[in-house]
Protein backbone atom coordinates (compact mmCIF):
# COMPACT_ATOMS: atom_id res chain seq x y z
CA UNK A 1 0.00 0.00 0.00
CA UNK A 2 1.37 3.47 -1.10
CA UNK A 3 2.01 5.94 1.54
CA UNK A 4 -0.79 8.14 2.10
CA UNK A 5 1.08 11.11 4.20
CA UNK A 6 3.21 13.93 2.65
CA UNK A 7 6.60 14.26 3.50
CA UNK A 8 5.20 18.37 4.63
CA UNK A 9 2.46 16.32 7.42
CA UNK A 10 5.12 13.76 8.39
CA UNK A 11 7.30 17.18 9.00
CA UNK A 12 4.54 18.60 10.95
CA UNK A 13 3.98 15.97 13.32
CA UNK A 14 7.59 15.41 13.97
CA UNK A 15 7.87 19.40 15.25
CA UNK A 16 4.92 18.74 17.33
CA UNK A 17 6.07 16.18 19.16
CA UNK A 18 8.58 18.14 20.80
CA UNK A 19 5.98 18.58 22.82
CA UNK A 20 5.17 15.61 23.80
CA UNK A 21 8.63 14.59 24.41
CA UNK A 22 8.65 17.51 27.02
CA UNK A 23 5.72 16.18 28.51
CA UNK A 24 7.60 12.79 29.32
CA UNK A 25 10.56 14.68 29.88
CA UNK A 26 9.97 17.10 32.60
CA UNK A 27 7.33 14.69 34.25
CA UNK A 28 10.12 11.86 34.20
CA UNK A 29 12.73 13.71 35.67
CA UNK A 30 11.54 15.32 38.95
CA UNK A 31 12.08 11.73 40.07
CA UNK A 32 15.61 12.07 39.75
CA UNK A 33 15.78 15.38 40.59
CA UNK A 34 14.46 14.72 44.46
CA UNK A 35 16.88 11.83 44.90
CA UNK A 36 19.92 14.21 44.60
CA UNK A 37 21.91 14.82 47.93
CA UNK A 38 22.36 18.39 46.40
CA UNK A 39 18.74 19.38 45.29
CA UNK A 40 17.81 18.00 48.99
CA UNK A 41 20.54 20.22 50.45
CA UNK A 42 19.83 23.54 48.05
CA UNK A 43 16.32 23.68 49.08
CA UNK A 44 17.20 22.40 52.90
CA UNK A 45 14.90 19.46 52.56
CA UNK A 46 17.02 16.76 54.51
CA UNK A 47 16.72 17.82 58.06
CA UNK A 48 13.10 16.64 58.76
CA UNK A 49 11.56 13.96 57.02
CA UNK A 50 8.10 14.08 57.36
CA UNK A 51 8.68 17.76 55.85
CA UNK A 52 10.71 16.97 53.17
CA UNK A 53 7.87 14.10 51.72
CA UNK A 54 5.30 16.41 52.08
CA UNK A 55 7.44 18.85 49.65
CA UNK A 56 8.06 16.45 47.67
CA UNK A 57 4.06 15.10 47.73
CA UNK A 58 3.89 19.09 47.06
CA UNK A 59 6.38 19.06 43.67
CA UNK A 60 4.61 15.91 42.31
CA UNK A 61 1.07 16.97 42.86
CA UNK A 62 1.11 20.81 42.13
CA UNK A 63 2.79 19.78 38.63
CA UNK A 64 -0.34 17.73 38.75
CA UNK A 65 -2.84 20.04 39.25
CA UNK A 66 -1.08 22.86 37.26
CA UNK A 67 -1.85 19.96 34.05
CA UNK A 68 -5.42 19.46 35.28
CA UNK A 69 -6.18 23.25 34.89
CA UNK A 70 -4.11 23.26 31.63
CA UNK A 71 -5.94 20.65 30.16
CA UNK A 72 -8.95 22.01 31.21
CA UNK A 73 -8.15 25.64 29.68
CA UNK A 74 -7.30 24.16 26.73
CA UNK A 75 -10.92 23.51 25.37
CA UNK A 76 -11.75 26.90 25.67
CA UNK A 77 -8.51 28.22 24.54
CA UNK A 78 -8.82 26.37 21.23
CA UNK A 79 -12.62 27.68 20.59
CA UNK A 80 -12.16 31.31 21.56
CA UNK A 81 -8.63 31.76 20.35
CA UNK A 82 -7.56 29.18 17.81
CA UNK A 83 -5.08 26.09 18.09
CA UNK A 84 -2.32 27.74 16.73
CA UNK A 85 -2.75 30.60 19.75
CA UNK A 86 -3.07 28.23 21.88
CA UNK A 87 0.21 26.08 20.93
CA UNK A 88 1.99 29.07 21.14
CA UNK A 89 0.94 30.21 24.39
CA UNK A 90 1.58 26.23 26.04
CA UNK A 91 4.84 26.55 25.13
CA UNK A 92 5.47 30.12 26.17
CA UNK A 93 4.06 28.73 29.39
CA UNK A 94 6.30 25.62 29.88
CA UNK A 95 9.13 27.58 28.70
CA UNK A 96 8.09 30.44 31.34
CA UNK A 97 7.74 27.27 34.16
CA UNK A 98 11.30 25.30 33.27
CA UNK A 99 12.84 28.63 33.50
CA UNK A 100 11.38 29.45 36.62
CA UNK A 101 12.26 25.69 37.95
CA UNK A 102 16.27 26.14 36.88
CA UNK A 103 16.22 29.58 38.77
CA UNK A 104 14.58 28.83 41.90
CA UNK A 105 16.36 30.12 44.49
CA UNK A 106 13.75 28.53 47.72
CA UNK A 107 11.46 26.10 47.61
CA UNK A 108 7.95 28.01 47.65
CA UNK A 109 9.66 29.49 44.23
CA UNK A 110 10.23 26.17 42.69
CA UNK A 111 6.50 24.67 43.36
CA UNK A 112 5.09 27.89 42.04
CA UNK A 113 7.12 27.06 38.96
CA UNK A 114 5.78 23.47 39.11
CA UNK A 115 2.33 24.36 39.07
CA UNK A 116 3.31 26.54 36.05
CA UNK A 117 4.88 23.92 33.98
CA UNK A 118 2.36 21.63 34.61
CA UNK A 119 0.25 23.97 32.94
CA UNK A 120 1.79 24.60 30.13
CA UNK A 121 2.43 21.00 29.72
CA UNK A 122 -1.17 19.82 30.21
CA UNK A 123 -2.29 22.32 27.59
CA UNK A 124 0.25 20.08 25.15
CA UNK A 125 -0.77 17.08 26.26
CA UNK A 126 -4.20 18.22 25.06
CA UNK A 127 -3.67 20.41 22.01
CA UNK A 128 -0.88 18.04 20.34
CA UNK A 129 -3.08 14.82 19.31
CA UNK A 130 -5.62 17.52 18.88
CA UNK A 131 -3.76 19.63 15.48
CA UNK A 132 -2.31 16.22 14.94
CA UNK A 133 -5.15 14.89 13.97
CA UNK A 134 -6.13 17.71 12.22
CA UNK A 135 -3.82 17.84 9.63
CA UNK A 136 -3.19 14.00 9.49
CA UNK A 137 -5.18 12.20 6.08
CA UNK A 138 -7.60 9.84 7.29
CA UNK A 139 -5.87 7.22 6.05
CA UNK A 140 -2.78 7.44 7.89
CA UNK A 141 -4.31 9.75 11.36
CA UNK A 142 -3.83 6.58 13.49
CA UNK A 143 -0.20 6.12 12.51
CA UNK A 144 0.68 9.90 12.63
CA UNK A 145 -1.45 10.93 15.89
CA UNK A 146 0.43 8.33 17.42
CA UNK A 147 3.70 9.51 17.18
CA UNK A 148 2.04 11.60 20.59
CA UNK A 149 1.82 9.09 22.69
CA UNK A 150 5.49 7.30 21.42
CA UNK A 151 7.53 10.20 22.30
CA UNK A 152 5.62 10.81 25.41
CA UNK A 153 7.20 7.68 26.22
CA UNK A 154 10.86 8.63 24.92
CA UNK A 155 10.52 11.88 26.76
CA UNK A 156 10.64 9.57 30.04
CA UNK A 157 12.89 7.25 28.98
CA UNK A 158 15.44 10.15 28.11
CA UNK A 159 14.25 11.54 31.91
CA UNK A 160 16.32 8.22 33.40
CA UNK A 161 18.93 7.59 30.47
CA UNK A 162 22.48 7.45 31.15
CA UNK A 163 25.30 6.66 29.05
CA UNK A 164 27.70 5.20 32.27
CA UNK A 165 26.01 3.25 35.54
CA UNK A 166 28.42 5.55 37.57
CA UNK A 167 26.30 8.49 36.21
CA UNK A 168 23.15 8.76 37.86
CA UNK A 169 21.40 10.82 34.90
CA UNK A 170 22.01 12.73 31.99
CA UNK A 171 19.86 15.52 33.49
CA UNK A 172 22.61 16.37 35.91
CA UNK A 173 25.62 16.21 33.52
Amino acid sequence: MARSYTLYNLRIILVLTFGSLTFGYSFSVISNTLGQPGFLQYFNLNTNAADTNAITGAINGLYCAGAIFGALLTGWMCEARGRKIAMYLASAISILGGALQTGSVNIAMFLVARFITGWGIGMMVVLIPIYQSEISPPSARGFLVGQHGTWIVFGYALAGWSLDPGIPSMAYV
